[in-house]
């Protein structure tokens, strides 16, 4: 996924249709790659939330967050650029407990 990024710092959207997680070290990458990401869509999910939070430019993610904690949760509704925020699997209790640490 890197390489395929790597020439591509203007890019915008990118869909990662991979059934496992994004380990953090490959979110890592993708944001040196591709600062400027506006839409992410990650249906396997995410290791690592934080490793989202310096795109700035983020306005969309589409995300498995089914094992994620209430506060890794709350790292992406702080993003302030988040506009939409497409979740699957995600508990109940694990949203409203993420929601009440923004409270």
């Amino acid at each position: 996924v890197p390489q395929a990024l790597a020439p591509s710092r203007r890019l915008r959207w990118v869909s990662l249709r991979i059934a496992d997680k994004l380990s953090g070290d490959l979110i890592a990458r993708i944001v040196a790659s591709a600062p400027l990401l506006e839409t992410l869509e990650v249906p396997g999910g995410v290791a690592d939330f934080g490793a989202l939070v310096p795109l700035q430019h983020l306005r969309s993610i589409s995300v498995r967050v089914h094992e994620a904690s209430p506060g890794e949760l709350s790292l992406l509704l702080l993003m302030p650029s988040l506009r939409e925020l497409h979740m699957v699997t995600v508990a109940v209790a694990t949203w409203s407990s993420a929601v009440d640490v923004l409270a």
